[in-house]
């Protein structure tokens, strides 16, 4: 039951992970445009102070009129925005380097908003992935002490065939007492070693059974042939 909830677990975070990953894929690609675009466009404009010396009434509405300096040159600027400043006040603005008539009041915090959200959101999502990876590794089976035990193979020739013999020593849990060993090399080669004595001790008992017969039949030849020649030296006999 626990393998089965951690299998869900798993299935639920991969799927997570992937969303994750692929907005986190499709923020920073849209970070990276954006900064890319916006470096391009205001990267050379520069910082500077300027002063506001007259208001300007355009369409019943005033308008600040700035005086600022660069390198020795004295630019005027009216502002795209209506007035929120006085007369004789200073405030910050950027020109453009190559046309210092180019003139933006602020700079897009989106310059620094969306690489902070992308590097938030980019520590999550590795976050996601460890854990993910620990849970994977975490589901993997352990291995038993019965698992841990190889499998030997021994081959044991007999009348030049192999007979293999595979090593399994385990306890039965219903008698302790008793071992069961399944096919153990020492007894198979015992085993094998008695059969062989007992095939050598029968072939060597024919052996010397065959040879006392001829040896009897021999003798009996024998003993009939000399009968024979008794027989003809004395035939009245």
């Amino acid at each position: 039951m626990q393998d089965i909830e951690r299998e869900l677990r798993i299935k639920q975070l991969r799927l997570l992970l992937i969303v994750l990953l692929v907005i986190f894929v499709a923020m920073l690609s849209y970070t990276i445009f954006w900064c890319t675009s916006y470096n391009r466009n205001y990267g050379f404009f520069e910082k500077t102070t300027a002063e506001v010396i007259e208001h300007v009434e355009i369409k019943d509405e005033y308008y600040d009129v700035l005086e600022y300096t660069v390198d020795g040159n004295i630019f005027h600027k009216t502002t795209s925005y209506p007035s929120k400043n006085n007369i004789g006040d200073v405030i910050t603005i950027y020109y453009d380097t190559n046309n210092p008539i180019g003139v933006i009041y602020s700079l897009d915090n989106k310059r620094i908003i969306l690489p902070v959200i992308s590097a938030i959101f980019g520590v999550g999502v590795v976050a996601l992935i460890v854990v993910y990876f620990l849970l994977i590794v975490g589901n993997k089976p352990k291995l038993t002490s019965r698992s841990k035990v190889q499998d030997k193979q021994e081959y044991v020739f007999i009348d030049n065939a192999p007979i293999s013999t595979n090593v399994i020593i385990e306890q039965r849990s219903d008698n302790p007492s008793k071992k069961s060993i399944n096919n153990s090399p020492k007894i198979q080669k015992s085993k094998t070693d008695s059969k062989l004595t007992k095939t050598n001790k029968l072939t060597k008992t024919r052996n010397s059974n065959n040879s006392n017969k001829t040896s009897k039949s021999r003798n009996a030849k024998l003993a009939h042939k000399m009968n024979n020649k008794s027989n003809k030296k004395n035939p009245t006999q």
